[in-house]
């Protein structure tokens, strides 16, 4: 065993209120999974999570928010690293995708879309009986692979997708639009609804077919100097990519620092690695001069998330590459949500969540629904 990991499980103080639990979004009892994982118990351990995906979760999670930062060792600089736990049983003690209770036996199960709360659905209502089927165009995962590797190792995406198309859990390579949800609803006796987020928003701007998608930029390669126009974290992900790329790379944000959307981790990690921030910036156009580009920001003034001003003071910066990453428009899967199907749930980024431990909860909640049905 990595002595880290039994060193990490063994400085738990086994609190009576344990704050790490109350912080965590899933209510990850993680006191007994330590105390678990000082036994040795290692698939007891990954049990008590519920779900799949728990590497992921060590990776991805904003651990500082969570169980990190509500660990009461954190006063003293010294709390229990819980994701390297985490990750550590996941990968060595994965879950065995197969059927473990007959709750949902006979019942048919459509999922439409195979990433993270997708995926955690259907293994939860297959493990309970269910025949699964789930449609998805593109790669499972798809999203996730966009995802730099030095914060997502791609052998962990890699595993993961290998386990879940090895099962019996059908795979249907084909894209479901939202007229067809009435259709499948009849043929059959549930239907998750997890197709993630819209099309990307664009910059708004004369001149934005000029910039690079931020898909572009995280499948492929820039190079030169680079400006990244968002405050997310896909907008830190672009530039923390760009920057090992040997790009020269500016982060543009309309509002202030403290009011990025990304995680102040990973805001201080590009800024370490010699990533530049312009805040308090809008961009107002974005031209073509001769071989660069050329974009005009204006200004801002702004004294809470609904308010901001754009002023008269504009200021241009020459670039190769801009790279738009200001996040995605409302899915058109989300309206659906209204019409209040009797056995269509929804879950993930198309019902409001917004980090992987969202999209797990969702599909987690919306499981257990059917199980009690």
């Amino acid at each position: 065993m990595d002595n880290s990991v039994q060193q990490q499980a063994q400085k738990c103080l086994a609190c009576k209120k344990p704050l790490c639990k109350v912080a965590c979004p899933l209510g990850n009892d993680i006191p007994n999974v330590l105390q678990l994982v000082k036994n040795q118990q290692y698939r007891q351990a990954v049990a008590l999570f519920g779900h799949a995906f728990g590497e992921l979760c060590g990776y991805l999670c904003p651990h500082q928010q969570q169980c990190l930062g509500a660990c009461v060792l954190n006063a003293k600089g010294n709390a229990v690293n819980f994701p390297l736990v985490e990750r550590w049983l996941f990968h060595n003690s994965p879950v065995e995708i197969c059927q473990k209770s007959s709750t949902l036996q006979g019942k048919k199960v459509c999922v439409v879309g195979g990433g993270v709360s997708g995926l955690t659905f259907a293994i939860k209502v297959f493990q309970a009986g269910a025949d699964v089927t789930v449609f998805e165009p593109n790669k499972l995962l798809s999203t996730l692979y966009t995802i730099p590797s030095f914060r997502l190792p791609r052998q962990v995406l890699d595993n993961l997708v290998e386990r879940v198309q090895s099962s019996p859990i059908k795979i249907v390579c084909q894209q479901v639009q939202p007229s067809q949800i009435a259709t499948l609803a009849e043929q059959y006796h549930f239907v998750y609804v997890a197709t993630g987020v819209g099309e990307a928003r664009t910059l708004g701007i004369p001149g934005q077919e000029l910039a690079t998608t931020y898909q572009q930029c995280l499948l492929g390669k820039l190079c030169g100097n680079v400006v990244v126009v968002g405050g997310g974290n896909t907008a830190i992900d672009c530039a923390r990519l760009a920057k090992s790329q040997g790009c020269n790379v500016t982060v543009v944000y309309r509002r202030s620092e403290e009011e990025m959307p990304a995680f102040q981790t990973e805001v201080d990690h590009a800024k370490n690695e010699g990533v530049l921030f312009q805040t308090h910036q809008a961009p107002v156009c974005l031209e073509k001069q001769g071989q660069n580009l050329c974009l005009t920001v204006a200004k801002t003034v702004s004294h809470n998330r609904k308010s901001l001003q754009i002023t008269n003071e504009t200021h241009q910066i020459c670039c190769d590459f801009v790279v738009s990453a200001l996040g995605n428009n409302t899915s058109p899967f989300a309206s659906l949500q209204q019409q209040a199907l009797p056995n269509v749930l929804f879950g993930g980024d198309v019902a409001g969540g917004s980090l992987v431990v969202h999209a797990i909860r969702d599909a987690l909640l919306c499981a257990t629904k059917l199980e009690e049905r």
